[in-house]
């Protein structure tokens, strides 16, 4: 995972394979971190964030708009899965 920033716009973009490179089977946009994760680019941050399957803006949306963006940007084997989790969270 990459964090960038355009140089014309200064817009801070988040660059990343959304699958795990070792099987493709592990999707990197998650409903939750995990316990310990470390958090280094704070949510208001990101503008920006693109995946093989697309580009989620980010900036000045709500949990629920960003949750939705970010679920149509996974790989499409996991958006319902993500769409289900994201509800039991009442995120959308």
């Amino acid at each position: 995972m990459t964090t960038t920033h355009s140089v014309q716009a200064s817009v801070p973009t988040l660059g990343m394979l959304e699958l795990e490179p070792v099987d493709g089977q592990v999707s990197r946009i998650t409903p939750l971190l995990t316990p310990g994760a470390a958090v280094t680019t704070s949510r208001a941050h990101v503008h920006y964030v693109v995946t093989e399957y697309g580009v989620a803006a980010l900036h000045g949306r709500d949990l629920a708009e960003r949750a939705r963006s970010l679920i149509g940007i996974a790989a499409p084997q996991f958006q319902e899965q993500l769409e289900r989790a994201a509800a039991a969270l009442y995120l959308i």
